[in-house]
C-alpha cells in the first residue's frame, strides 16, 4: 500500500493585544502610594505536569474527556509496548492505571492504530482507528464500546473521494451533545453522521478541516477568508460568521500560528489556540477574550507543536506539546491572582522581519526568567504603509537618541554602519566562553570580528550549492571553469532557464565580495568579468518550457545540474528527491569569484545603551546554545557544532514522506535525506571560508542598469559605467 501523503496547513491569525500596562517610579515630587498606578494582577501561569513528561520513556498519544469532566491522557511506552492512562477528576490529583481491556482488544483485531477517543453523554466510548495495511483505500474504522465493554464496529456510510490513496482517510472525530458523530475527512471536509453510521450532511468546503463542536453548534474555521463559520447542527444551516481578519496582536500573519486549534468550552463557549495565545468566545458571541498570552508560554516556541486546549473541571487548562522527536509533555495553566498580569521587566529585541530563532530564544529565556517579557519588535510587521527605509530611519533615530531596543537582529541592515557608529556592545566574552571548548564554527562566528572584539555575531548561515554528476566536479572549481563547462556542453543547458535578475542574485552569493573595494567603490574589473560570465550563462539558459524548475529540470535530465541557497538541513528536500530520481549527483559549493562562500544570517548585536546588558548577553548566549540551535525551524545551519552534528542525524524525519509537484505533470516524491547525504552537507558546512552578504540596494542597481546589456543594446563597459555612476551616491553614504 502506498504511504499516505498528508499536509498540515499552518494558519495564522492576528489576535487582540493585552491591556497596556504602565509603570511609575517614586520621585521627590508629591507622588504618594495612593496615586501610584498599581500593576494589574492575575494571569494563567504555565507549569508542566511531571507525570506526563517523556522522561520516563512514555509519550502522550491522545487525550479524552469523559462526560463527568474527567480528563484522560493516554501515555504509550514503546519499549514495553503498553499504554497507561493518567486521569484527573479534580484538576489536582492524577490517577495512573492500565488501559481498559477494550483498548488492547481493538488493537488486536488488526494492524490498527488508534487516532481518537471520545465519549458520549451516557459514557459510551467511540474509537477512531487507522488501519496500517488496509487492502482497500478504506483506511479508517469507528468502534463503539458500551458501558459493559462490548465492542461494535459502526457500519459507516463513507463518502469516498476521487483520490485512490485517500478515498476514506479520517483525521479527527468528535461526539456531539446529541451523541452523533462529526468527522474530518481528508478532501471531504467536516461530515455529520448518526451514532449508527448514517450520513447526515457536510459543513463547509472540502478543504475546511479545523473545527470544534460545542452544544448544538459546529464551529468551522475558513482559512481562506479568516473567519469562523457557525452552523446549527440540528438544521445544518449557517447561523453566523465570526470574522478574524481584524484581530490584532504582536504576532504577524503568516508566521505565528503553527496549526490553529479550536476546542469546546463550558456553556457553549469555544477556545481558539494559536501561537499568540488562547482566546475564549462565549456562546452567541463574536468578541474574543485573550486568556493566555502565547508570548509568555510555550505556545510561542516555534519548535513545539501543540494540541487543542482542554478545559478542566475547576477552570484550569491543559495543552499537550510535542517536539520533532515526538517527545511529549503536558502543560497545566492555572489562574494565579497574585502574579502580575504582565512580567515586571521587559527585554526588547528588534528585527526587520519575523524570525523564528528569536521566538525560540525568547521562549527559552522566559522559561528561565518568568519576570522578563521578551518583546520582539518587528519593523516590517505587515503594515504596508511602512517601507523598509521608514523602518530603518525610525530605528536609527531611536539609537542615535541613546534609546532603542536592547538587542538588534541586523539581517537586512547595514551591519558595518552600525559597527562604525559604535552603537553595538562587544560580545567577545560570549564567544570566548563557547570557544574554550571549541563549540562554535569559527569561520562564521568571526565574520564581523575585529581585533578580538565581536560587535555582531552571526548565529546561523546559508550555503549556495550546486548539485551535479560527480564526473563534472572539476568544472565546479570557480566561475571561470563553470563558464568553460557551459560553453562545452551544447546538448542541454547546464543550469536551466534564468532571467538576468535571477542569475545576478544567485551568483551574488559567490561573487559579491569581489565587486566592492575596501574604499567602498565598485571594482570595475571584477564586476565587468562577472557580467560577461552572466551573459554567457544567460545566452545558454535553454527555454522556459523545457528546463525550468531547476531541481525538477535536473531530476528529469533536462539540465546538467541545479543550484540552491541551502538554508539548513530541513530545506534539503527537493534537491534530495531530485538526487533520488536521477540516482546520482553530489552537492558542491556553487562556483564563483570567491571560494567556499557562505551567507551569515541571524546576526545579533546588543545596544550599548541598553539598561539590560547582562540579560541581553544571556539572550545572545542562548541563541548560540545547542537547545536553540538544534530546533528544526529552517532558517539556517547552526554555528553550534554540537547542533550541527545533531542535525546531520536527521532525527525526527524518519516517518516523513514528501510529494512535490513541478512543471507540467512532473512529481518528485520520496523519503527525507539519508544520514549519508546529510553527512556530506555537514562536511561542506565545516569547509566554509568566505562570508558574502550581498547588498540588496546595490544588487537592485546592478540588475536595473545591466538590462540593456543582457538585451544586447549596450556594451558591458557601458553597463558597468552606469552601475558605477548610479551606485556612487549610495556607496558614499
Amino acid at each position: 500500500m502506498k504511504k499516505i501523503k498528508s499536509i498540515i496547513a499552518y494558519i495564522c491569525i492576528i489576535c487582540f493585544s493585552l491591556v497596556l500596562l504602565s509603570s511609575c517610579k517614586d520621585s521627590e515630587s508629591n507622588v504618594t502610594k495612593e496615586n501610584v498606578p498599581q500593576a494589574a494582577m492575575g494571569r494563567y501561569v504555565e507549569k508542566y505536569i511531571e507525570e506526563l513528561s517523556s522522561e520516563d520513556g512514555g509519550m502522550v498519544a491522545y487525550t479524552a474527556v469523559r462526560n463527568d469532566g474527567t480528563i484522560e491522557f493516554y501515555k504509550y511506552y514503546s519499549e514495553e509496548n503498553v499504554t497507561k492512562v493518567y486521569s484527573t477528576a479534580d484538576g489536582i490529583n492524577f490517577e495512573r492505571k492500565d488501559a481498559e481491556p477494550w483498548y488492547a482488544e481493538i488493537l488486536n483485531m488488526g494492524n490498527y492504530q488508534i487516532t481518537k477517543i471520545d465519549y458520549d453523554s451516557e459514557g459510551n466510548i467511540y474509537v477512531l482507528i487507522f488501519e496500517n495495511e488496509a487492502e482497500s483505500s478504506l483506511f479508517n474504522k469507528i468502534f463503539k464500546v458500551t458501558s459493559d465493554n462490548e465492542i461494535h464496529e459502526i457500519d459507516m456510510e463513507w463518502r469516498e473521494t476521487d483520490v485512490e490513496d485517500l478515498k476514506v482517510y479520517i483525521t479527527d472525530m468528535t461526539v456531539t451533545a446529541e451523541d452523533e458523530l462529526m468527522i474530518n475527512q481528508s478532501l471531504r471536509g467536516i461530515l455529520h453522521y448518526t451514532d449508527e453510521g448514517k450520513y447526515l450532511g457536510q459543513y463547509g468546503s472540502s478543504s475546511d478541516g479545523i473545527y470544534t463542536v460545542s452544544d448544538n453548534y459546529i464551529y468551522n474555521f475558513d482559512a481562506r477568508q479568516l473567519k469562523i463559520n457557525v452552523y446549527n447542527i440540528e438544521t445544518h444551516e449557517m447561523t453566523r460568521e465570526i470574522p478574524l481578519d481584524e484581530m490584532t496582536g504582536e504576532i504577524p500573519l503568516g508566521e505565528m500560528i503553527l496549526g490553529l486549534k479550536l476546542s469546546p468550552g463550558k456553556d457553549g463557549s469555544i477556545y481558539i489556540t494559536d501561537r499568540s495565545g488562547v482566546y475564549k468566545m462565549v456562546e452567541d458571541g463574536v468578541i474574543l477574550e485573550k486568556i493566555i498570552d502565547g508570548e509568555l508560554t510555550s505556545l510561542g516556541i516555534p519548535s513545539l507543536h501543540f494540541s487543542a486546549i482542554l478545559e478542566g473541571i475547576n477552570g484550569e487548562f491543559y495543552i499537550p506539546y510535542s517536539d520533532r522527536e515526538q517527545n511529549t509533555s503536558v502543560a497545566k495553566y492555572e489562574f494565579d491572582e497574585n502574579v502580575s498580569t504582565m512580567p515586571s521587566m521587559e527585554l526588547t529585541v528588534y528585527t526587520l522581519e519575523e524570525n523564528n530563532t528569536l521566538r525560540q530564544t525568547a521562549g527559552e529565556l522566559q522559561n528561565k526568567y518568568p519576570d522578563f517579557k521578551v518583546n520582539i519588535k518587528v519593523g516590517l510587521d505587515g503594515d504596508t504603509s511602512v517601507t523598509k527605509t521608514d523602518a530603518i530611519k525610525q530605528l536609527n533615530g531611536e539609537l542615535l537618541g541613546g534609546k532603542g531596543p536592547d538587542l538588534i537582529l541586523l539581517d537586512g541592515l547595514s551591519v558595518e554602519s552600525y559597527i562604525q557608529k559604535g552603537v553595538l556592545a562587544d560580545l567577545s566574552d560570549i564567544v570566548n566562553a563557547y570557544m574554550k571548548d571549541e563549540k562554535l564554527l569559527s569561520a562564521v562566528i568571526n565574520t564581523y570580528a575585529n581585533d578580538g572584539k565581536y560587535p555582531v555575531i552571526p548565529t546561523k548561515f546559508h550555503m549556495p550549492l550546486i548539485w551535479i554528476d560527480e564526473e563534472y566536479k572539476d568544472y565546479m572549481k570557480n566561475l571561470d571553469t563553470l563558464i568553460e563547462f557551459v560553453q562545452e556542453k551544447k546538448d542541454k543547458p547546464v543550469l536551466g532557464y534564468f532571467e538576468p535578475d535571477d542569475l545576478i542574485t544567485t551568483f551574488s552569493y559567490t561573487c559579491f565580495p569581489e565587486w566592492i573595494n575596501e574604499g567602498k567603490e565598485i571594482n570595475r574589473q571584477e564586476l565587468t568579468k562577472f557580467l560577461q560570465n552572466m551573459k554567457i550563462l544567460y545566452d545558454n539558459r535553454g527555454d522556459l518550457t523545457g528546463s525550468d524548475g531547476k531541481a525538477f529540470a535536473w531530476a528529469f535530465n533536462k539540465t546538467y545540474g541545479c543550484y540552491s541557497l541551502l538554508k539548513g538541513y530541513q530545506s534539503y528536500v527537493i534537491e534530495n528527491l531530485a538526487q533520488d530520481k536521477r540516482q546520482g549527483g553530489i552537492p558542491l559549493f556553487l562556483p564563483g569569484q570567491v571560494e567556499k562562500s557562505f551567507v551569515p544570517v541571524n546576526c545579533i548585536g546588543v545596544n550599548n545603551n541598553s539598561s539590560n546588558i547582562d540579560i541581553s548577553k544571556e539572550f545572545v548566549s542562548l541563541m548560540l546554545s545547542e537547545a536553540v540551535q538544534k530546533a528544526p525551524i529552517s532558517d539556517g545551519f547552526p554555528v553550534n557544532l554540537d547542533a550541527l552534528e545533531y542535525g546531520a542525524l536527521g532525527t525526527g524525519n524518519e516517518n516523513m514522506y514528501y510529494m512535490v509537484s513541478g512543471p507540467g505533470e512532473e512529481i518528485l516524491e520520496g523519503v527525507p535525506p539519508s544520514r549519508e547525504k546529510l553527512e556530506v552537507i555537514k562536511e561542506l558546512c565545516h569547509k566554509v571560508e568566505t562570508p558574502s552578504v550581498p547588498d540588496e540596494v546595490l544588487i537592485e542597481i546592478i540588475i536595473e542598469n545591466s538590462k540593456e546589456y543582457f538585451e544586447g543594446a549596450i556594451t558591458v563597459e557601458d553597463a558597468v559605467e552606469k552601475i558605477k555612476e548610479k551606485s556612487k551616491l549610495y556607496l558614499s553614504e
